[in-house]
């Protein structure tokens, strides 16, 4: 029956899944051994369980499951398989651990540029508002140009000095 359900559970069901419900079913098997009388053992399940996970193309191994198989290996005096399946837990720890230090490094990498874009936004920002003042300025002084240029012009028509004098008065004000 567990057999058939399982069989179930890996036509229709998540791979993942069933790699777990195999580690489960052996890990039942494995406390109760005396009081269950099964047709196939712990191990078999765990090495199902290890070759189901072989075969997915994104997963990697279990150091966890590695190690269980090895453990299972060993009860069973297979210490051959067991030195075997423990150097592969071992192997598929460090580079569970060397992918999430990557993981890590590529996040931190991330943040870090990040950061460095806000901080050229602001500076663009502050940039854009200082030519924003200066064009204000720029505006400003042309302005002023052109009235002491229209006042020179005025000035230069009338030689005589007393109406120099009065156009000078006229536009002092406004300057």
């Amino acid at each position: 029956c567990t057999h058939t359900a399982l069989d179930l559970a890996l036509k229709f069901a998540d791979k993942v899944l069933v790699i777990e419900t195999y580690r489960t079913v052996a890990s039942v098997l494995r406390v109760a051994r005396r009081e269950i009388q099964s047709e196939t053992s712990a191990l078999e399940y765990l090495e199902r369980a290890v070759s189901l996970s072989e075969q997915l193309e994104a997963h990697t191994l279990s150091s966890d499951l590695l190690d269980e198989l090895a453990q299972e290996y060993a009860s069973q005096g297979a210490f051959e398989q067991a030195f075997a399946s423990a150097k592969m837990a071992i192997r598929a720890h460090h580079q569970s651990h060397n992918l999430d230090a990557s993981n890590r490094a590529i996040a931190l990498k991330i943040r870090y540029d990040t950061e460095k874009i806000q901080s050229e936004q602001v500076h663009l920002q502050a940039l854009a508002q200082a030519h924003a003042e200066r064009t204000d300025l720029l505006l400003q002084t042309t302005n002023t140009l052109e009235r002491l240029g229209s006042i020179a012009q005025e000035i230069m028509a009338q030689l005589d000095t007393s109406n120099v004098f009065e156009i000078i008065s006229r536009h002092v004000h406004g300057l």
